[in-house]
């Protein structure tokens, strides 16, 4: 389940613009002097035939209630992309496109939607039977519309059925070990000769 926030359909393309930025200018390691994002005034904007801008306090206020929405197809392509993609509709709407099919790549269902977070893992199941591990935090995000990248390579007639997160308890093998080994008082007290 998806949280509700507020904003014009111009604060969110003026959000996608300014985050997208942001993480190209973060992903370049030789243009470090350019990773700062540049908010321009709303009347310069205005003036230079752009669309609103955004204010510092109103991108850090989207940027903290931004959701990330993991899609995959059945055909073993997947990608993320911000919740801020995706209009409200109402009841008489039409839809929206999640995902393009093209002739050339496999796929032609979605079978996963999910919201994610930062460095959770998710596990892809295919009808053949295979299980593979995927962690998030390596799947490109992308814009709404776009196929994705390959997660996993499958064979001719295999699919993807289901997509699920990894629930991790935090607990490593070793200290799981640890904690089954018996343990005895060594106070000396109840031994009996």
């Amino acid at each position: 389940m998806l949280n509700h926030v507020e904003a014009t359909v111009e604060e969110r393309a003026a959000y996608l613009r300014m985050a997208n930025a942001k993480r190209r200018a973060e992903n370049a390691a030789d243009t470090e002097d350019d990773a700062d994002i540049t908010v321009v005034d709303a009347d310069e904007d205005e003036a230079a035939g752009g669309t609103e801008a955004l204010t510092p306090e109103r991108f850090a206020q989207l940027q903290a209630a931004e959701e990330v929405l993991l899609i995959v197809s059945d055909g073993g392509f997947g990608r993320r992309s911000s919740a801020y993609d995706y209009r409200v509709s109402g009841r008489g709407g039409q839809g929206i496109t999640n995902m393009t099919f093209s002739a050339n790549k496999r796929g032609t269902e979605v079978a996963a939607t999910l919201p994610v977070l930062p460095g959770t893992d998710v596990m892809l199941v295919t009808d053949a039977g295979r299980l593979i591990r995927v962690p998030v935090d390596q799947v490109r995000i992308m814009a709404r519309q776009a196929s994705g990248v390959t997660l996993l390579r499958l064979n001719d007639a295999e699919r993807i059925t289901s997509v699920f997160p990894v629930m991790d308890d935090g607990e490593d093998e070793a200290g799981e070990a640890e904690d089954a080994a018996p343990q005895t008082p060594d106070d000396g007290a109840g031994s009996a000769p």
